[in-house]
């Protein structure tokens, strides 16, 4: 009688545990701290923490993208001739400049000050770094007089 319930009924208990196995990934969301969220939501999350309203949230997501693809084409031109990159470098800066007018003036502000270093990928930094021998990388990022700092005491 109780295996005939059981039969009975197992539909419904099937149907629950689905349901139960469904909801299993946002459990394990609440529980490892929102693992699973997304760039973009974290993105608009930050944004919001710091008071951007959704059009300036936009608009920096363009700047950051914009600047993202301009890392990935310099770096790519570069690696293919390594011996020129100064001129590569500036050619690819003002092509993006030139292709995003709107966004200019943030893109000049984003990148005031930054180095070769800064735009490249660490990949490509490292080829031009090896092109000057006082200039050299270790493959960690840090040049080798920067390494010699690090370890210096007072």
């Amino acid at each position: 009688m109780v295996w005939s319930d059981l039969l009975l009924f197992s539909p419904v208990i099937l149907g629950l545990g689905g349901m139960a196995l469904t909801k299993l990934p946002d459990l394990l969301d609440v529980i490892q701290g929102t693992p699973g969220q997304s760039d973009f939501e974290r993105f608009m999350m930050d944004a919001g923490r710091r008071g951007l309203g959704y059009s300036d949230t936009m608009r920096e997501l363009d700047i950051r993208t914009i600047f993202a693809r301009l890392r990935r084409e310099a770096s790519g031109s570069v690696a293919a001739d390594v011996g020129n990159w100064k001129p590569i470098l500036d050619a690819r800066v003002e092509q993006c400049l030139q292709d995003n007018p709107e966004h200019a003036p943030d893109l000049i502000g984003m990148m005031a000050g930054l180095s070769y270093g800064d735009i490249l990928y660490p990949s490509e930094a490292a080829m031009v770094d090896d092109l000057y021998s006082g200039f050299r990388r270790h493959r960690g990022c840090f040049t080798i007089d920067q390494q010699a700092a690090l370890r210096v005491t007072r």
